[in-house]
C-alpha cells in the first residue's frame, strides 16, 4: 500500500508558487443512504493527540453499503513560464478549485514554539509508513469531490502501533465483521496495520467473475506477498470490526451483538475503546435507543461525560439519557457529566433535557450546574424554561436553588426579563415574590430594577405587610430618583 501525501500549511496562500504535482488518483464512495443525493463537500473527523493537546472535529454518519463511482483526477503538466505566469493571473479561481477538492480535514498538531496545521490532499493522508511512537493521531474521511465521487479513509496511529483502512464499494460482511462477505463491481476494501514488530496489510477487490462474492485477497506481510491462511484471516477478523465501529457502519446490528455477549457493560467497554468522537455518538445512541434500567442509564451517562469529547456529541447523547430519566440520576454523577460538555449553548440543552423531570433530587443538580452556563442569555432563557418545575409547587429546597442560579446572570436585561417571567408565581406565592424583591436588588440597571417592582405592583403580588416593607426597602435602592419615584408611584396605585 503507498503511502499518501501530505500537505503543510507553514507559508500564507499568497505566498505559494506553481509547483510540479504527482498524478493521483481519486475513487470514491457514496453512503447507501445517501446515495441519490448530489453534494460537493467533504465530511470528515480529525483527532491529533500529543502529550500536550488535543483536538477534534466532525465524524461520519452510518451506512453499511457504499455506492462506488470512480473517477481520477491528475495534476496539469508543467508548462513555459508564460503559460505559469498566465495561470498565476487566474490563480484565485484555480485555487479555490482545489482547495474545494481538497479533503478539508485539519489536525492541529502541538509542536515546539507554535502550532502546525496539517491539511490532507485529494485522496491522501498520513499513512502507516511513518509510525508515531511519541504521539497518537487519528482520522477519519468521507470524502466527496465535485464530481460527487467518494473516499472512506480512517487511520489511527496510536503511540507506534498504526492501523489504516480504505473502503470503496458496497459490500456485506458475515455476522460477526470478521470477514467481507460480498464486495461490489468496481471496490476495494484495502487494511493494513504496522507497528514495530511487524507489517501486515491486506487488499480485497471483486474477482474477474463478475460475482460480488467472489474476491480477490491479496495478503502482504512485512512487504512480501503472502499466503492469506489460517493466521491471516484471524489477523484481519480481529481488525476488521474496529475500523468499521470507527466508521459508524452498521452499528445496529453491532450494539445488538455486544448487548447480548455482555449486556450494557460490554456495550459501554466497547464503546469506551473508540477512539472516534462521532463513532462513540452514534453507538450510544443506539444503546439508548433501549429502553435502561436507572442503574444502568447512570453507567451510561457516568461514562459519556468522560469519554465523548465532542460538545454536540456530547450534547446529544446526555440529551437522550435525559429523556429515559424521568426517576432520576444521580447528582453527583449528572453534575459531573454535564461539566464536560464545553459548549454554552449545548450545555444549557442538556440541562434543560434533564430539568424535565419531577425528581427533586435531580432538578437540584440541574439547578447547580444551570450556575456554570458561561453565556448570560443562555442561562436566562434556561432558568426561565425551567422556572414551572421549581416555582410551581410549595418546595423551599427547589426556589431556594432557582433564585440562588438567577442572579448569577451576568447581564442586568437578562436577569430583570427572568424576574419579569416569573411574577405570575409570585402573584400565588407570597414566598416568591419576597425571592423576586430580594433578586431584584441584584439588578445593575436602576431602570430594570424599577420596572420588576412596577410588574409587580401591577400584577397585585403585594399582598402582605411584610411584602410591602421588602418592596419599599428595595424601592429605598433604586439609584435613579426617577426610577425610584416611578416604582413608588405604582405600589400606591395598586
Amino acid at each position: 500500500m503507498s503511502a499518501f501525501a501530505t500537505l503543510l500549511l507553514v507559508v500564507p496562500l499568497a505566498a505559494l508558487q506553481p509547483v510540479r504535482s504527482a498524478p493521483q488518483s481519486s475513487a470514491a464512495a457514496t453512503h447507501a443512504d445517501t446515495g441519490s443525493t448530489s453534494r460537493s463537500t467533504s465530511q470528515s473527523e480529525t483527532l491529533t493527540q500529543t502529550p500536550k493537546g488535543q483536538g477534534r472535529g466532525q465524524g461520519l454518519g452510518q451506512g453499511m453499503g457504499i455506492t462506488v463511482n470512480d473517477s481520477s483526477w491528475s495534476a496539469p503538466k508543467d508548462g513555459p513560464l508564460a503559460e505559469r505566469l498566465r495561470s498565476l493571473d487566474t490563480g484565485r479561481t484555480t485555487l479555490g478549485r482545489k482547495l474545494a477538492a481538497m479533503d478539508t480535514g485539519r489536525a492541529r498538531v502541538a509542536s515546539a514554539g507554535g502550532v502546525t496545521e496539517l491539511i490532507t490532499g485529494p485522496g491522501g493522508e498520513p499513512s502507516c509508513d511513518q509510525l508515531q511512537p511519541d504521539n497518537s493521531t487519528f482520522s477519519m474521511h468521507d470524502n466527496v469531490d465535485d464530481n460527487d465521487t467518494h473516499t472512506l479513509r480512517v487511520l489511527n496511529n496510536n503511540h507506534g502501533h498504526c492501523t489504516q483502512a480504505i473502503i470503496r464499494g458496497r459490500f456485506t460482511t458475515s455476522p460477526a465483521e470478521d470477514r467481507i462477505a460480498s464486495l461490489s463491481s468496481g471496490g476495494i476494501v484495502a487494511l493494513r496495520e504496522h507497528d514495530s514488530g511487524s507489517d501486515r496489510s491486506v487488499t480485497i477487490r471483486p474477482a474477474a467473475t463478475g460475482s460480488a462474492d467472489a474476491l480477490n485477497i491479496q495478503f502482504r506481510l512485512n512487504g512480501v506477498d503472502a499466503p492469506f491462511d489460517a493466521a491471516a484471516q484471524r489477523w484481519l477478523a480481529g481488525l476488521l470490526p474496529g475500523i468499521l465501529a470507527e466508521a459508524s457502519i452498521n452499528v445496529e446490528p453491532r450494539v445488538a451483538r455486544w448487548r447480548a455477549e455482555g449486556g450494557t457493560g460490554a456495550v459501554l467497554r466497547h464503546i469506551a475503546a473508540l477512539r472516534s468522537s462521532s463513532a462513540k455518538r452514534s453507538h450510544y445512541e443506539v444503546l439508548l435507543a433501549q429502553r435502561l434500567p436507572a442503574a444502568e442509564l447512570e453507567q451510561v451517562v457516568v461514562q459519556a461525560g468522560g469519554d465523548v469529547a465532542s460538545s454536540s456529541d456530547l450534547r446529544e447523547v446526555l440529551s437522550k439519557a435525559a429523556a429515559q430519566s424521568r426517576t432520576g440520576v444521580a447528582g453527583s454523577a449528572l453534575e459531573t457529566a454535564i461539566a464536560k460538555v464545553a459548549s454554552s449553548t449545548d450545555r444549557a440543552a442538556v440541562l434543560e433535557a434533564f430539568g424535565q423531570t419531577d425528581d427533586r433530587d435531580q432538578l437540584l443538580a440541574v439547578m447547580r450546574v444551570a450556575a456554570t452556563v458561561p453565556s448570560s442569555t443562555d442561562k436566562a432563557n434556561l432558568v426561565s424554561a425551567l422556572a414551572p418545575r421549581y416555582l410551581g409547587r410549595n418546595d423551599a429546597a427547589l426556589r431556594d436553588a432557582f433564585f440562588k442560579t438567577l442572579v448569577t446572570i451576568p447581564s442586568s436585561t437578562d436577569k430583570a426579563n427572568v424576574l419579569d417571567d416569573v411574577i405570575p408565581f409570585a402573584v400565588k406565592s407570597n414566598e416568591v415574590a419576597l425571592a423576586i424583591i430580594v433578586a431584584d436588588t441584584t439588578v445593575a440597571s436602576s431602570t430594570d430594577r424599577s420596572n420588576v417592582l412596577i410588574s409587580l405592583a401591577e400584577r397585585g403580588a403585594i399582598r402582605t405587610p411584610a411584602l410591602r416593607d421588602a418592596y419599599l426597602r428595595a424601592v429605598q435602592g433604586i439609584p435613579s430618583s426617577t426610577d425610584m419615584r416611578n416604582a413608588l408611584e405604582a405600589l400606591t396605585k395598586h
